[in-house]
């Protein structure tokens, strides 16, 4: 059991650490460059990823309480999923991006905590646990975000990232 739980919630924290800062790093960039915003107004976008992610935070720790963290873990991952989905479907869209960004703060802030809860669920966090976590953690904000700038780079949103 202990391998094939905690095998694929260290698979989501490199992925979940690498979308949080993916999103955050490149939502400046992609805004000015694709969108057409001004740099005070995506600064107010990447502002608002931070602001729903931390509203978020606080609004779902109390829920933490009365749900498992596999039920909170799966909606969690939809809301981010659904947002940037909406973001990459309809991409010159101002209206869209200011929502999905929204949206993707809020989808992504308990993703991390609700890993780590499960963990404890499963009794499974021990020092050797918590540093594989941060070591998944360390890979997916170091590698996550550069894969992201080549995949613009190379793809049909069109501009050098």
């Amino acid at each position: 059991v202990r391998v094939t739980v905690l095998a694929p919630l260290l698979v989501v924290v490199v992925l979940v650490i690498g979308a949080e800062v993916s999103y955050s790093a490149w939502i400046y960039s992609y805004a000015i460059e694709r969108v057409g915003m001004r740099k005070d107004e995506a600064a107010w976008l990447n502002s608002l990823f931070w602001t729903s992610f931390t509203l978020g935070r606080m609004c779902l720790a109390p829920l933490a309480a009365c749900f498992s963290p596999g039920a909170m873990l799966i909606p969690a991952l939809l809301v981010a999923f659904c947002a940037n989905l909406l973001v990459l479907l309809q991409p010159d869209s101002l209206r869209v991006l200011w929502f999905g960004t929204s949206g993707a703060g809020v989808g992504v802030c308990a993703l991390f905590s609700n890993t780590i809860s499960l963990l404890a669920h499963y009794d499974l966090l021990s020092t050797r646990t918590t540093g594989a976590i941060g070591a998944a953690a360390a890979i997916g904000h170091m590698t996550l975000p550069n894969l992201v700038g080549h995949a613009i780079q190379h793809s049909s949103l069109e501009y050098e990232a």
